[in-house]
């Protein structure tokens, strides 16, 4: 299992783009947006909290989306179906 710090993306209707990508959806409420993986290891709660404390300093802004990336590859895309 990975690690990341992410924004999840519940107001963003990409339903027709995922659709067209050679991916298994996974449930709408877990799609996001990564913006640091960290990997196999989970940060420390100390790690955690000044995260969450620097973003929560940031003020809210807009994205506008370029391009997407399918991971670990285009040939072999994959998602975690968090249930």
């Amino acid at each position: 299992m990975g690690f990341f710090y992410g924004v999840f993306t519940r107001d963003l209707d990409v339903a027709p783009l995922i659709r067209a990508l050679p991916v298994i959806p996974m449930d709408s409420e877990n799609m996001h947006i990564t913006i640091a993986y960290i990997g196999d290891k989970r940060p420390s709660q100390e790690v955690d909290d000044r995260v969450g404390v620097s973003l929560n300093s940031i003020p809210c802004f807009r994205v506008k989306l370029g391009q997407l990336m399918l991971l670990p590859s285009a040939l072999k895309p994959r998602y975690w179906p968090w249930r």
